[in-house]
């Protein structure tokens, strides 16, 4: 597995409303990449967002970087700074419940 790990900042009064957006958001991107298999947006506090997107494979990760490109793109509204992705490969990972 391999994951696309993005650090952002929202612009505080418009958080909430680009929370509200993800929904969709994310539905056009599982449906336009090939391996997504999970995504999750952790808010580390000051409006700090770290978003983990966990890919079957590095390929699926670097064909998808011009459709999350898109997507991050109408968000850009919403965020303080463009935020930065980056890629690692997961060492251990462990699925509990299923969607």
């Amino acid at each position: 597995m391999y994951a696309s790990v993005i650090e952002g900042k929202f612009i505080a009064e418009k958080r909430d409303e680009a929370i509200a957006l993800m929904d969709g958001l994310i539905e056009e991107l599982s449906s336009k990449v090939e391996g997504l298999r999970g995504i999750m947006v952790l808010d580390r506090g000051n409006d700090i967002s770290t978003t983990v997107a966990v890919y079957d494979t590095k390929a699926n990760f670097e064909a998808a970087a011009p459709i999350a490109q898109e997507v991050l793109g109408k968000l850009a509204p919403y965020l303080a700074e463009m935020p930065q992705r980056a890629g690692c490969e997961v060492l251990y990972g462990k699925r509990f419940a299923t969607d």
